[in-house]
């Protein structure tokens, strides 16, 4: 992805925190923190950097995207980490399924052994993660980490 895409990313890196009722969301600079900017910093330029968006009437509403993190290496040299953002007045509408289902897909068919992701366990992602077959491996506090794992690759 060209850098004209990254500040997008940022959007909908942003639209991707979970916020529990009655919290006050962050600054939008949180992106800018080395633990999130990683997601976005470069994207486009490494092995495993995809993305694929929603769009509605020219308007981009919804993003997955995902990338190596060899630094992390959380299940595999081979399986990149998740980032999925559906706006606000979009959700619940089957684009974060639709959105995932394509970069799932894609992972498989270019020989990615799975996809891992990190969220917090009252998300209420977590319903379309378990959906699509993501299973627990580990938690962290607040925080599961869920891998979808390829049937030639079970973890």
């Amino acid at each position: 992805m060209a850098v004209p895409e990254i500040p997008l990313l940022k959007q909908f890196l942003y639209a991707a925190i979970f916020i529990p009722p009655g919290i006050e969301p962050p600054a939008f600079s949180v992106v800018d923190l080395p633990e999130l900017k990683a997601y976005i910093a470069g994207f486009g330029s490494c092995r495993g950097d995809f993305a694929f968006v929603a769009e509605k009437s020219g308007e981009l509403i919804g993003a997955a995207w995902c990338r190596l993190f060899p630094e992390y290496d959380w299940l595999g040299p081979d399986i990149p980490v998740l980032a999925l953002a559906v706006l606000a007045p979009y959700r619940g509408q089957g684009i974060g399924t639709a959105l995932l289902h394509a970069l799932l897909n894609h992972l498989h068919q270019n020989g990615y052994h799975g996809l891992a992701l990190s969220v917090q366990r009252r998300n209420p992602a977590v319903r379309l993660y378990l959906r699509m077959k993501f299973k627990l491996v580990a938690e962290k506090g607040d925080e599961w980490v869920m891998c979808h794992s390829f049937p030639a690759y079970q973890k």
